[in-house]
């Protein structure tokens, strides 16, 4: 009886810590129905592509791919406006975790990062219901770590100046990636 109710203990501590995860942690200034709904999506195509349409895996990368971006790219180029932001960042003790800032850029990446790919490593973990092991869900988070490493990559680059510059890069990294994901059609 000890053994379940510790079961149980440390399932509702599991449980407490996701919702205090979901629910009170920041999340850079991505708003919190937008994370609910990356979250929420992901796990349904994640069962969907992977369990019950293997033949349709590849749109779990495309679609985590797009997850990731819309919650990273616009807050990770986000940086100090005008010039009285540019003199506040430069002299802001602070600064390597202001906006702008390749810390920053970095926590913003890791923390998008997590939503669309947990349910790929899930994936992973769980048994395939066609017996063979498949590769898709260590594609897919392949993909998902790329992306982010050439978000880094591109912000830091292009600097907290040339933001707009810096989202079409991405963008266009990320649309060639999709295209060569796409399954070629009959």
């Amino acid at each position: 009886m000890a053994a379940g109710a510790d079961v149980g203990r440390k399932l509702r501590e599991w449980v407490a810590s996701i919702r205090r995860l979901v629910l009170r942690e920041p999340s850079f200034g991505v708003p919190r129905p937008l994370v609910a709904a990356a979250q929420v999506s992901s796990l349904a195509a994640m069962v969907f592509c992977y369990f019950l349409a293997p033949q349709f895996a590849w749109a779990y990368a495309v679609l985590a791919l797009g997850w990731f971006l819309g919650l990273a790219l616009p807050t990770a180029t986000m940086g100090p406006r005008g010039q009285a932001g540019k003199r506040l960042m430069a002299a802001a003790a602070g600064r390597s975790e202001l906006p702008g800032s390749l810390r920053f850029t970095v926590r913003v990446a890791a923390r998008a990062l997590v939503y669309p790919c947990w349910p790929a490593f899930v994936a992973g973990v769980l048994p395939s219901p066609v017996g063979a092991r498949s590769a898709e869900p260590l594609m897919a988070m392949t993909l998902l770590v790329a992306g982010a490493g050439v978000l880094v990559t591109v912000v830091a680059v292009a600097g907290p100046r040339h933001a707009m510059l810096a989202r079409w890069i991405v963008l266009s990294i990320a649309t060639a990636a999709v295209i060569a994901l796409l399954p070629g059609f009959p």
